[in-house]
């Protein structure tokens, strides 16, 4: 990795590195803000001394969670290896599906706090009918942001979020994102009111769809709708056919946009995400272009 695991743990962030040894290779990230371990892709001569590493490393270093996204052809491994598969879409790595499969490292980081109140928002969201999209009101602006937008968009965030997966409030580290990344915007006026993001990986040819926040006071616009749909188009472009995103599992709202724009619910994580003050169960979503 380009810095070291001691480097990485003394600050909130989410740093992406290599590993390679004789055995196995693998690219991660090493998020210090939700304390996981995310495994992207990887490669082995024999499993076993590749799931020790990963095993000691987040042991070690006292990470709660190690998430491997898996191959169809090794997630029934990792099921044996005592990893729980926690949801699965069916194109991910260039159309071909993964499987997340979980390791935890805490009783209370795999017990999930709300799972029945989770259950009846998931009931409510796939048993009813979706309304539909609201037009954009003629005072808001729709666009795709661009690094003039940063400062807007990092105090739209620090104002909604009490606490969140990535290090949105941090300038530098929304500038870089947008080297690669597309976000949308609404504002009013000069002030940001809402965006959303989709973070792409051009190698697997998919992308999530994130950072979602809007102000309390725009909320009954539904404006995030219509930056879903914007986003799509970009995509489309791009080239980027298949998405998903994870929604917080007690948010009636944003599962249902995404119901709405044709997700399907794909699984649940526990205790996946830092949001809002503390760890939350996130439901998986997906949707082919």
């Amino acid at each position: 990795m380009a810095l070291s695991l001691q480097e990485v743990l003394t600050r909130p962030t989410v740093v992406r590195g290599a590993r390679q040894t004789t055995n196995h290779k693998y690219t991660c990230s090493v998020d210090t803000i939700n304390h996981r371990m995310i495994i992207h892709s990887y490669q082995w001569k024999e499993a076993l001394p590749f799931l020790n590493e990963l095993v000691f490393t987040c042991r070690q270093y006292n990470l709660g969670k190690l998430i491997v996204q898996a191959r169809e052809t090794d997630w029934q491994r990792f099921l044996r290896l005592g990893f729980q598969m926690e949801g699965t879409i069916a194109s991910f790595f260039n159309g071909q599906p993964v499987y997340f499969m979980s390791k935890f490292f805490t009783e209370e980081r795999q017990t999930s706090q709300a799972w029945m109140e989770e259950e009846a928002v998931l009931e409510k969201v796939l048993l009813s009918k979706p309304k539909e999209a609201r037009a954009l009101p003629s005072h808001l602006t729709l666009e795709v942001a661009g690094k003039r937008h940063v400062p807007g968009m990092v105090e739209l965030f620090d104002k909604v979020f009490e606490t969140y997966p990535s290090p949105l409030a941090d300038p530098e580290y929304l500038a870089k994102s947008m080297q690669n990344d597309i976000f949308v915007i609404v504002r009013d006026g000069k002030k940001i009111v809402s965006a959303a993001g989709a973070e792409i990986d051009r190698t697997a040819k998919h992308a999530e769809m994130t950072n979602c926040a809007t102000l309390p006071e725009a909320r009954r616009f539904g404006l995030m709708n219509h930056i879903f749909v914007r986003l799509e188009e970009e995509l489309k472009q791009q080239d980027i056919r298949s998405l998903f995103s994870i929604a917080r599992a007690k948010s009636v709202g944003m599962n249902r946009v995404l119901k709405l724009h044709g997700y399907q619910y794909r699984g649940r994580l526990v205790n996946n995400c830092d949001i809002c003050g503390g760890f939350e169960d996130m439901n998986l979503w997906a949707k082919e272009l």
